[in-house]
This record gives structure tokens, sequence and C-alpha cells, in this order.
């Protein structure tokens, strides 16, 4: 594949202290037009 020029893809790690559902209480708050 590396021939190619295709290469591994991976997903960032998460952090061990984050807090999933503080993360979406956030997302759910914030203003739509901030995020674009």
């Amino acid at each position: 594949m590396k021939l190619l020029g295709y290469s591994c893809q991976e997903p960032r790690p998460r952090h061990k202290k984050a807090d999933q559902a503080a993360q979406s209480a956030f997302k759910k708050t914030y203003p739509s037009e901030k995020l674009k």
C-alpha cells in the first residue's frame, strides 16, 4: 500500500481524564454559530 502512496491511518487517542458527559453537554449548549 505504501507504494501507492497510502498510509495507515488511526484515530487520535482519547485523553485519560476526558469527561465524555461534560463534552456532550457543552456541545448541546454551545451556540452552533460559534462552531462554524
